[in-house]
């Protein structure tokens, strides 16, 4: 533990709300507490990520400080985080704001900050679906846009929340699956820009490339201090398939985390509704239709019905 500071020092100090940490984040402040004998110690160090079990120590704590030299660090994120979780906005207003926060993070470059705002917005998308009745076909046509990775890994987390919901899956388990499906293809960003936006098909070569992603993705969150292990199994394994013919690991439908089955359904209906440089965008029930018939070895049946259901649901 790091040596107290003693309590000549305590003016210094101020109390704060730490109900926004959690795992994966990082912030650019530390964070104190206070020990039996009324002193200080440091409790986070600033600019590293949150592992899940220190988390959950932390978490433990009923009291947090901030020290008055970084007052207005903690300030200016409070206010960030507190408009990218506000419960009101509806799912449209989410994505628009989640937008340029996709972008910056498929660039490569992200700060402990920028994560812990990327995690407030990915909050605000999950809540957006929990608490909002918005149906899914009054957003879908906006989605269906040129596809970008960015934006891709967006649609993919929306669709997979509303299948999420329709699975009546708990709101820790909506979170995680919005996480997961979030940073499914973060991978990609370690893949050559040539490759990703070749005009046409790739070669066997660059195709074997490609599909290095899912491990440089399930890489990457780890270094973000992500250690749920459901969220790694969604962006590791969101290409394996029912007959075992997927990668990484090859393995079978038992085998596949539910949150990485979900992600495989979303991730091939926006690939096949959404406009590439070398194909046309499919419809919405054209393309349910031909996943249910000729995809039913790689993705489970169960998922792709439950995402029908919704669809039904919106258009009896």
């Amino acid at each position: 533990m790091t040596r107290p500071i003693t309590n000549k020092t305590q003016k210094k100090f101020f109390l704060i709300d730490g109900s926004f940490i959690q795992e994966g984040l990082g912030f650019d402040f530390n964070i104190y507490c206070k020990d039996s004998h009324n002193n200080f110690f440091l409790l986070y160090k600033k600019n590293t990520p949150i592992m899940e079990a220190y988390a959950k120590k932390i978490i433990e704590k009923k009291e947090f400080y901030i020290h008055e030299k970084e007052r207005e660090a903690y300030s200016q994120f409070h206010q960030k985080l507190s408009q990218l979780s506000k419960r009101h906005s509806n799912l449209e207003e989410s994505y628009q704001r989640a937008i340029p926060f996709a972008k910056k993070l498929f660039q490569g470059s992200v700060s402990t900050v920028a994560l812990a705002e990327t995690v407030g917005i990915i909050h605000s998308l999950t809540m957006a679906v929990i608490e909002k009745d918005d149906p899914l076909s009054s957003v879908i046509t906006s989605l269906m846009c040129k596809y970008q990775t960015s934006t891709h890994s967006l649609h993919v987390c929306i669709y997979s929340l509303y299948i999420g919901k329709e699975l009546q899956l708990a709101k820790e388990q909506m979170l995680e699956l919005g996480m997961a499906a979030f940073f499914h293809d973060i991978g990609k960003s370690k893949i050559s820009q040539a490759i990703l936006e070749k005009k046409g098909y790739l070669t066997p070569r660059e195709y074997e490339e490609v599909k290095h992603h899912s491990l440089y993705g399930w890489s990457i969150a780890k270094s973000f201090g992500i250690t749920n292990k459901g969220v790694l199994q969604g962006i590791r394994n969101h290409h394996e398939r029912s007959d075992g013919t997927g990668y990484p690991d090859g393995l079978h439908k038992r085998e596949i985390h539910l949150y990485a089955k979900i992600i495989a359904v979303c991730d091939v209906f926006d690939a096949l509704t959404t406009q590439k440089s070398y194909k046309d965008s499919k419809g919405t029930f054209e393309t349910l239709l031909m996943m249910k018939k000729e995809m039913h070895n790689h993705l489970d049946t169960h998922i792709v019905n439950a995402f029908i259901t919704i669809f039904r649901k919106e258009h009896p």
